[in-house]
């Protein structure tokens, strides 16, 4: 066929040379020239054919030494096993890669090794409830597939049932206050020998019996046989306790194979909430400039502070909100109302909090022991409405004089 092709090929370049004789039907031509010509076109065409006959690579085998995983080695990522692969044909630009399928997607875990080795690795775990998965590929310089093998890794069959060796508040409590029903509640847990088939279940006893789900949404349904994580609780009223269950679950059928429970007490000595004795404001009206005073005392509590802003009505946000911290429980402050400001002072009176970050917010997170307000007189903008144009603000500017008693 490539002689055909050759021949073909010579007499259309030989049909389109100025030696060939014009005649009609005779054509005239040298023999050197014929041999160039065949010779060159032959060996392109010979080219030609090879490249594009050139074979993808092939993954001859890929595998692994153990056969019988511990699934609790595993998930504690202390189990390895020798994997061994073989690829031939690599051209170049190939690339071969190796991935691991963790969490329902295929994690890269190693790229640019040997076509042909044996290599110890430590077992991923998939983060799910199927076996260890990993993907032997070659990649084009394109970065596209050419050639790749699934390997599937198997369990040792248990030796036993798993049991729950640790189920506790996390830091180690029997007893828990009213406030810890307002927040996610911490625990720690450890389950030993635990299953492949198996999950993690967290729930609430209440006292009548009724079992309630403790857990927040987690993105995937498999859970760590030992971890400290949140749960959420509720509380049962009149001081009872509350009560706790871990359960380690047959996923195939959804038998118990273990349970612990962890009982909590609640502190029926109820701390005493702050409150303001006292809280007032003197004068209750007064013109810019002119000053105020703010007088307080509160119970329950070390330290409070006090809160201000002049009434603009784009809202507290607006950057003329202030806040002055560590007060004393009882005491006066006396502030200048500043020369540029709204209709009225107001003020809202709380006991100090110190939790990070939240200081310096423009929403505190307390509900305030109290609530002034200073109106003034002659303000700016009186009789003006204001459409998103504000005028100039000086609350940073105002003078305060703290008297502590």
């Amino acid at each position: 066929m490539n002689g055909h092709l050759c021949s073909f090929a010579v007499f259309h370049h030989l049909l389109t040379q100025d030696r060939i004789s014009p005649a009609p039907r005779v054509i005239v031509f040298e023999m050197e020239d014929i041999v160039r010509a065949v010779l060159v076109l032959c060996l392109l065409l010979f080219m030609g054919v090879e490249t594009q006959s050139q074979p993808a690579p092939t993954i001859e085998y890929f595998t692994v030494d153990n056969h019988a995983l511990d699934y609790p080695a595993v998930e504690a990522g202390v189990e390895a096993a020798n994997f061994s692969w073989r690829v031939v044909g690599l051209r170049e630009g190939d690339q071969m890669q190796m991935h691991a399928l963790v969490g329902g997607q295929w994690r890269l875990i190693g790229a640019g090794f040997a076509p042909e080795k044996t290599d110890q690795l430590v077992i991923a775990h998939p983060l799910d409830f199927i076996p260890p998965t990993y993907r032997l590929s070659v990649v084009d310089a394109a970065g596209t597939p050419v050639a790749e093998h699934v390997l599937e890794l198997s369990y040792a069959p248990p030796e036993g049932p798993p049991t729950v060796s640790m189920f506790l508040a996390f830091p180690p409590v029997e007893i828990i206050p009213l406030s810890a029903f307002d927040e996610p509640f911490h625990v720690q847990w450890r389950v030993s020998n635990r299953w492949f088939n198996s999950n993690l279940v967290f729930e609430q006893v209440l006292p009548d019996g009724t079992i309630l789900n403790a857990e927040y949404p987690r993105p995937a349904g498999w859970q760590y046989a030992h971890k400290a994580d949140y749960l959420h609780i509720v509380y049962p009223g009149d001081y009872q306790d509350v009560v706790l269950q871990l359960r380690v679950v047959n996923r195939d059928d959804g038998s118990t194979l273990a349970r612990e429970q962890l009982t909590l007490h609640v502190d029926n000595n109820v701390a005493p909430q702050p409150e303001a004795v006292t809280f007032t404001v003197s004068p209750e009206t007064a013109q810019p400039g002119e000053t105020v005073t703010l007088a307080w005392e509160v119970v329950n509590t070390d330290v409070v502070f006090i809160e201000y802003h002049d009434g603009n009505p784009s809202g507290r946000c607006a950057g003329n909100l202030e806040r002055v911290y560590e007060l004393p429980t009882k005491g006066t402050v006396e502030i200048t109302t500043p020369e540029a400001a709204y209709s009225a002072l107001q003020f809202r009176l709380f006991a100090d909090f110190y939790i990070e970050g939240t200081r310096h917010n423009c929403s505190s997170p307390q509900t305030p022991l109290g609530e002034l307000s200073v109106s003034l007189t002659d303000y700016i903008g009186q009789g003006v409405e204001y459409f998103g144009v504000e005028p100039p603000r000086s609350l940073s500017a105002m003078s305060l004089l703290c008297r502590g008693r």
